[in-house]
């Protein structure tokens, strides 16, 4: 044995980021940070991640301390911004390296901010990509493809099995506050609904903001149970592996997840922008799969296509003026509430002879965790 002390292995630091854009970017944060062992995590703002996530963190700081504050006292080695642009060109413009994640590569124009410069830029795979996304991705210089990012299987909690889950994410995005969303109060009620007249006992009711926990929701004339809760991640995947089904609003973290476990789902109304592509390409994938849209009288899509030529803000702050106006106006509620009731009974009916989407490829978060590997040992 050699006299002198074994000098200590640095470990080195991580800073991690995620746009608090509903469920899906904390939830990929937190599939990633399983695969991050040996690593010191720092997080960074997203504080609706920070509530969804389970991953253990050594330190975090919210918004109010600027990330140019954090990456000097803590020095990392690398940050990994999942679809948290601004943060990423922060990150550069500090000389860190930079290991961007986005989901969303079929959604940009050239109006939209894309960190083209990141150290490694891990874009998720999809069916297809619209020609106004093509000039933003050949413009990214060290572009990775990779699989669905999704969590190492879990176990489900107890007594959790059987039961029919409805998830509407986060009800949140970068253009609206929590006020303004009006997406949980037009869409539990005829869900529920239409559970209950399909024969459900019980259904969980999953998301992480007010407007879902205030929804209104009338109960009198049904059987079934109805559990709201805000799940961490993790939780979620466990209540969602056993569900008989998943009635989920468009977002593509929940459909890859669901879709990954072979678990049936049913989509419901889009909540923004990047969920209209999310229904279209899992419907390129599975063409009967059930999904229920919008009545025509919420929201115009033609109009949602031209103002995404303009950015991402413009096309999704139509899209919340949109459902404001359906939920203000107690006649339009009424109306919409009824229509997604009819369809979303049809659409149930067809899931039990609908094909769904068969697994997909789906260690994404493995293979983003060895890109920031080779990221750090350079």
């Amino acid at each position: 044995m050699s006299p002198f002390p074994e000098r200590a292995e640095k470990v080195s630091t991580i800073v991690a980021t995620a746009c608090d854009f509903g469920y899906g970017p904390a939830a990929k944060l937190d599939s990633i940070a399983q695969y991050l062992s040996g690593f010191r995590l720092v997080v960074h703002g997203t504080r609706l991640g920070q509530h969804i996530c389970e991953f253990a963190y050594d330190a975090a700081y919210d918004t109010d301390t600027p990330l140019e504050d954090v990456i000097q006292k803590e020095r990392p080695s690398a940050v990994l911004s999942v679809l948290d642009p601004q943060s990423a060109v922060i990150a550069e413009k500090c000389g860190v390296p930079v290991v961007y994640v986005d989901s969303l590569p079929f959604l940009w124009s050239p109006s939209d901010a894309v960190p083209f410069l990141a150290t490694a830029y891990c874009a998720q795979m999809c069916p297809s990509i619209p020609h106004t996304a093509w000039p933003v991705l050949r413009r990214i210089e060290h572009l990775h493809w990779v699989e669905g990012i999704v969590p190492e299987p879990v176990e489900p909690a107890s007594g959790q099995r059987g039961v029919a889950l409805i998830s509407v994410g986060g009800v949140e995005s970068p253009v609206t506050s929590a006020a303004e969303s009006f997406y949980a109060n037009l869409v539990l009620q005829p869900a529920i609904e239409a559970l209950d007249a399909a024969g459900y006992e019980r259904v969980v009711v999953a998301g992480n903001h007010d407007a879902l926990m205030n929804a209104d929701v009338d109960t009198r004339d049904m059987t079934i149970t109805v559990d709201r809760r805000q799940l961490r991640h993790r939780e979620f995947v466990g209540i969602a592996r056993y569900a008989r089904i998943v009635l989920t609003s468009p977002g593509l973290t929940t459909i890859t997840e669901c879709v990954s476990m072979g678990v049936p789902i049913c989509l419901l109304p889009p909540q923004n922008l990047s969920q209209i592509f999310n229904a279209r390409h899992a419907l390129e994938v599975t063409k009967d799969l059930p999904h229920v849209g919008w009545p025509p009288a919420v929201f115009d899509v033609r109009e949602v296509e031209r103002l995404r030529l303009l950015g991402e803000e413009a096309a999704v702050k139509y899209i919340v003026d949109s459902l404001a106006a359906a939920g203000t106006d107690t006649r339009r509620t009424s109306d919409v509430r009824a229509a997604l009731r009819r369809n979303l009974e049809h659409a149930l009916l067809g899931t039990r002879h609908s094909e769904q989407p068969s697994r997909v490829p789906a260690a994404g978060a493995s293979q983003i965790a060895e890109i920031l590997r080779s990221v750090v040992s350079r």
